[in-house]
């Protein structure tokens, strides 16, 4: 086994920095009651809710409030308005989420992964069934109550390219969405 090198060591230590700076951020949003006000301020408009709370429906920090606020628009509102609207939402987070992912921490796992086990991982990396696997696992979990990090970082791993990842995030938000509906018997 060879020896992981210092740089990737660094890196990956600044990726969970970053990834608990977030953490303890959002959480702070959402004991702070910010979340509640802002979406309490945009039931009067239930597509400005939708779209906000499709915003946050992609962290794992903020998805159970997204969920309630999501649960409440589609009993008194338009179904199709709600999910279009909320999965564009959805999309942008999942989009500035994605960057960081893609860009960053997948690649600093794959490194790491290469150093542990290499032959095996790269096996694992170059065959078919990841291509497929990988992105189908990552768009499920992206569809889920699940954290989106994780599907993203499914992505990110598989390298699918952004013109990919628009649309598989876009529907399958639209589909966790809903999932919501159909959970409160509102389709």
């Amino acid at each position: 086994m060879a020896k992981v090198p210092a740089k990737l060591k660094r890196n990956l230590l600044i990726d969970l920095i970053l990834v608990a700076v977030s953490g303890v951020g959002a959480v702070m949003i959402v004991e702070s009651g910010v979340l509640e006000t802002l979406f309490a301020s945009s039931k009067d408009s239930a597509l400005v809710g939708s779209f906000i709370a499709g915003f946050f429906f992609t962290s794992v920090f903020t998805v159970a409030p997204a969920t309630a606020v999501f649960a409440e628009i589609v009993q008194t509102n338009p179904l199709w308005p709600t999910v279009l609207l909320g999965a564009f939402g959805a999309l942008l987070g999942d989009l500035i989420l994605f960057r960081f992912v893609r860009d960053r921490l997948a690649e600093d796992v794959m490194a790491l992964f290469r150093y542990k086990k290499p032959g095996r991982v790269r096996a694992f990396y170059h065959s078919r069934i990841f291509h497929w696997v990988m992105p189908a696992l990552g768009a499920l979990i992206i569809a889920s109550p699940l954290p989106d990090e994780l599907g993203l970082a499914l992505l990110g791993t598989a390298r699918v390219g952004m013109l990919a990842f628009v649309p598989i995030s876009y529907v399958f938000n639209a589909l966790g969405i809903m999932l919501v509906a159909f959970v409160v018997g509102a389709v």
